[in-house]
């Protein structure tokens, strides 16, 4: 019993900003389930661009496992922000690191979708799995570039803010009479 905490026991600054990272990281990791559905959806409904359409279980499936790959580059993502702060002085190191970064997870993701997409799609199978490649670099690469780099900024400003959230939170939740005077002081009364 001596390891359970005391619920009377007052939470620190650091235990606030480990729960906000925990919280970051956890919707970090379930946002994908949105674009996943959206793409099953799509592809119930509408098809694939060569017109084939699929039953929702396997355009399921197959989203879903497409985009909860991101879930796992948004992990490694927050881990490289948390890592590598961009700060004075470092922004050619912190460019150097995210261009690398951007370059293995691109490379990654695309060898992903294509492995997916000879699993589900519904294409002429003597195609080599280089041809399948390409077709996934041709029509995917610069978007998974752009949501890297769109995940990372993403990254930086939660960051940013549950740094702030953890110092301001547990002042606003121990001094009741600061944010009523603010709130007066605001006008907002």
């Amino acid at each position: 019993m001596a390891a359970l905490v005391a619920p009377s026991q007052a939470l620190t600054i650091a235990d606030e900003g480990v729960r906000l990272k925990r919280i970051t990281r956890v919707l970090f990791a379930i946002v994908w389930f949105v674009p996943g559905l959206l793409g099953a959806i799509q592809l119930t409904v509408l098809g694939d661009a060569s017109g084939a359409h699929y039953g929702f279980g396997t355009a399921v499936a197959w989203q879903i496992a497409t985009w909860l790959i991101w879930s796992i580059w948004s992990q490694a993502i927050l881990t490289l922000v948390d890592r590598v702060p961009l700060g004075a002085g470092r922004f050619g190191a912190w460019i150097a690191l995210h261009v690398v970064a951007s370059a293995l997870v691109c490379a990654a993701d695309v060898l992903a979708i294509a492995a997916l997409d000879r699993c589900f799609a519904m294409r002429d199978v003597a195609q080599s799995f280089g041809v399948t490649v390409r077709q996934v670099l041709v029509g995917n690469l610069a978007f998974q570039v752009v949501l890297y780099w769109a995940v990372l900024g993403a990254a930086y400003m939660v960051s940013l803010s549950v740094d702030i959230a953890s110092v301001i939170a547990p002042l606003l939740r121990s001094n009741k009479s600061w944010r009523r005077h603010n709130w007066m002081r605001c006008g907002c009364n």
